[in-house]
């Protein structure tokens, strides 16, 4: 093995029960690093969480359209949901429909996340700082 190949990571997308997916991980992929990332196509309306949950490591989650001739058009709407849904803690729901990112802090309740109206491919990558995802 040369040097620095262990370095260059290369997959396929892969089928995935909510579009196709290449997912890194840090546990397996970056010598136990507390870092993951997946990149999901999202090419259809689907609940990709239904409920507010947490995690106990920081998140970021971003959608970017997947049209070069026209990236202001997310290509439909992706609502988010943040907070635990209580008194102290009121659950805001909101409707992203250009590129971006929400950044949830570790033990931030987040969800549901759902992809709607879609007429394009959105790009969605969810990355944590952690080396295997987990739920709270």
């Amino acid at each position: 093995m040369a040097k620095y190949e262990k370095l260059i990571i290369q997959r396929t997308l892969e089928p995935y029960e909510k579009g196709q997916r290449v997912w890194f991980k840090g546990e397996h992929d970056f010598d136990g690093k507390d870092f993951g990332i997946a990149f999901i196509v999202i090419d259809h309306d689907l609940v990709m969480e239904s409920a507010a949950h947490t995690h106990d490591f920081d998140m970021y989650v971003w959608h970017f359209p997947m049209d070069p001739g026209n990236m202001d058009d997310l290509g439909g709407e992706v609502i988010y949901g943040l907070g635990a849904g209580t008194e102290d803690d009121p659950a805001e729901t909101y409707t992203i429909t250009k590129a971006g990112c929400v950044f949830v802090p570790a033990g931030t309740y987040h969800g549901p996340h759902i992809f709607k109206n879609i007429t394009k491919p959105i790009l969605f990558v969810h990355a944590i700082q952690k080396g295997e995802y987990y739920k709270s």
